[in-house]
């Protein structure tokens, strides 16, 4: 019986430890979890202190704690790293928002800027149109007094045919 006891407690022994040495030589698993059934067997088998011998008991404990601290840090370190990720999403995120403010703010200011220049080219065209108007208006008033002065010359002339005409009848009457 004792035999028996000690060739299973050789097997588990030699079980357990190959496992927690090959887990622990591996890269670590993606998912952590998958490590427990080994480390928990590592821990029940050194509970039982009955079952193993001490020197086995105390290479169990010394390869479950070097393997349960690897994957403390394991688990610290991707959380950092999850840690990061997020904040860098969060940084990107914020990024993207204030990239578009700046966009929209841009596109804001070069919407205003259109507008005033809009506004200065209807001034413009609106000065030239005055000008324009008064330009005409001005060859208007020009031409109107051009065709009074004219007309004004006209009947000078008329009216200087008239008397010299009369005068001419006057001293042809005079001559009779």
């Amino acid at each position: 019986d004792g035999d028996i006891t000690e060739n299973i407690a050789n097997m588990i022994y030699q079980y357990i430890t190959r496992e927690l040495r090959n887990s622990y030589k591996d890269k670590l698993p993606a998912n952590l979890s998958d490590l427990d059934p080994v480390l928990k067997a590592a821990r029940a088998a050194v509970m039982r202190g009955d079952l193993l011998k001490p020197l086995w008991r105390a290479e169990i404990l010394e390869v479950e704690q070097a393997m349960s601290t690897r994957v403390q840090n394991e688990t610290k370190r991707r959380e950092v790293e999850a840690a990061k990720a997020v904040e860098a999403v969060r940084l990107k995120a914020e990024m993207e928002r204030q990239m578009e403010k700046q966009r929209e703010e841009q596109r804001i200011a070069l919407e205003e800027e259109e507008k005033k220049r809009q506004a200065q080219e209807r001034i413009k065209m609106e000065v030239k149109r005055r000008q324009e108007e008064w330009r005409m208006e001005q060859e208007r008033v020009r031409q109107e007094n051009e065709a009074r002065v004219q007309q004004e010359k006209e009947v000078a002339r008329r009216i200087l045919m008239e008397s010299i005409q009369r005068k001419k009848q006057e001293e042809a009457e005079q001559a009779k």
